[in-house]
């Protein structure tokens, strides 16, 4: 789909391939230098770093985006986590209000969460993390593009590369 001047896949992308059919490990907890996905009890994918950096799980034609897709992004929507997001989004914590989610971008942002060493549940509902590229387009950057159901701001988080596995998210170039 067409979000100002760029083009987005409408959903993550969820594949147990490699690009040229071969399995990708399926893993259990998320450790250093493993390649490999997790799948979420909802059935969401989630990939290491290893695997998003590789390149072989992405179609013809996209691209995994840097800091500047997703500032371009970020700029045209001016800040609003809601026009992203869709989906139910739970309270982080039982005082906090959940903010809105009108995805009326279209981009169709679910509250997928990500995975932490071996844990997910935590943040299944309440959080979205996307792996990022730096501006050189050839490593995962430290910080990853993140929402969450507090706020109705579009963030970054530290991206913890030997322990985290993220939702990946395409962008046509």
């Amino acid at each position: 789909m067409k979000i100002g001047t760029q083009y987005w896949m409408r959903s993550n992308l969820e594949t147990s391939l490699y690009v040229n059919d071969d399995a990708l490990p399926k893993l259990n907890q998320v450790t250093a230098n493993i390649a490999g996905y997790l799948q979420s009890t909802t059935e969401h994918y989630f990939y290491t770093a290893n695997v998003a950096l590789s390149g072989r799980i992405l179609p013809t034609h996209w691209s995994i985006p840097n800091w500047e897709d997703w500032n371009i992004l970020k700029d045209y929507l001016k800040g609003e986590a809601s026009l992203l997001k869709s989906g139910t989004w739970l309270s982080l914590k039982t005082e906090e209000q959940v903010q809105p989610a009108t995805n009326l971008s279209g981009f169709n942002g679910i509250p997928v969460g990500m995975y932490v060493g071996a844990f997910q549940a935590d943040y299944e509902n309440k959080h979205l993390a996307y792996w990022t590229l730096d501006n050189t387009n050839a490593t995962i950057d430290t910080k990853v593009f993140y929402m969450k159901s507090d706020t109705n701001i579009i963030e970054e988080s530290n991206a913890g590369i030997d322990t985290k596995a993220f939702a990946i998210r395409c962008i046509r170039k």
